[in-house]
């Protein structure tokens, strides 16, 4: 997770003219790669018991929320637009990071 959270700090760091696109999308496409392995770091019927705040339906559904969400920030991040990215950033984090980590997650 830790990882995860150095690539969106790169990517919000592309957006804030802090970093090139080419490291926004190396982190990028790094995010994507670790979202993919999400179900067998945090396997959903297990997960829900070792993070007793997240329920066994959030747990099974992060996984494919976070693909779903990183896939969809590297296409952005790969248009150069630095808005866009700074919107996709936002629904990533809400929709996919959010899955886990927000109390108000779906």
């Amino acid at each position: 997770m830790q990882q995860m959270l150095a690539d969106v700090n790169v990517v919000r760091s592309y957006v804030y003219g802090g970093t090139s696109q080419g490291d926004a999308e190396r982190a990028a496409t790094d995010l994507v790669s670790w979202s993919q392995r999400m179900a067998e770091l945090f396997p959903p019927g297990q997960a829900s018991k070792e993070y007793v705040d997240m329920s066994p339906q959030r747990a099974g559904k992060a996984p494919a929320a976070m693909q779903q969400a990183a896939g969809q920030l590297l296409s952005v991040v790969r248009t150069g637009s630095r808005a866009a990215v700074g919107t996709q950033l936002a629904q990533t984090e809400r929709d996919g990071c959010g899955t886990c980590h927000l109390s108000d997650a779906r």
